[in-house]
C-alpha cells in the first residue's frame, strides 16, 4: 500500500467544548475556516502519543486528512493539557503542525 504525505496543517483550535462519539475536545478549523474535526486527548496509554492533542477529522475531511492526526510541532507532541491550559486563557489557538505520512 503507497503512503499519502499530508503537507503540514495550519489549524485554529476554538474553546469550544464538544463531544463526538464519546470523545470530548474541542473544534478545530483549517486555515480555509472549515470546521474540520474535533481535538481530543488520545487516550491510547500503549502508544508515546498518549496524552497528546489528537485530532479526529469528520467524515467528509478523512480522504482528505485521514482520519487522525496526532498534533506535533517541530517534531514535539503537543499535550492535551497544555493545550486545555492555552485555551483557559485564550478564545483560541493557532498552530502549525507537522508533515506526516500516512
Amino acid at each position: 500500500m503507497k503512503k499519502i504525505a499530508d503537507k503540514e496543517l495550519r489549524i485554529k483550535i476554538i474553546n469550544k467544548n464538544v463531544t463526538i462519539n464519546r470523545k470530548s475536545g474541542y473544534l478545530t478549523f483549517d486555515e480555509r475556516g472549515r470546521n474540520i474535526g474535533i481535538v481530543f486527548m488520545s487516550d491510547d496509554k500503549r502508544t508515546a502519543r498518549y496524552g497528546g492533542a489528537e485530532i479526529m477529522f469528520f467524515d467528509k475531511y478523512e480522504k482528505e486528512f485521514g482520519q487522525w492526526r496526532i498534533i506535533k510541532q517541530n517534531g514535539q507532541y503537543l499535550p492535551f493539557a497544555r493545550l486545555e491550559k492555552i485555551l483557559s486563557m485564550e478564545n483560541q489557538y493557532s498552530c502549525i503542525t507537522d508533515s506526516r505520512l500516512r
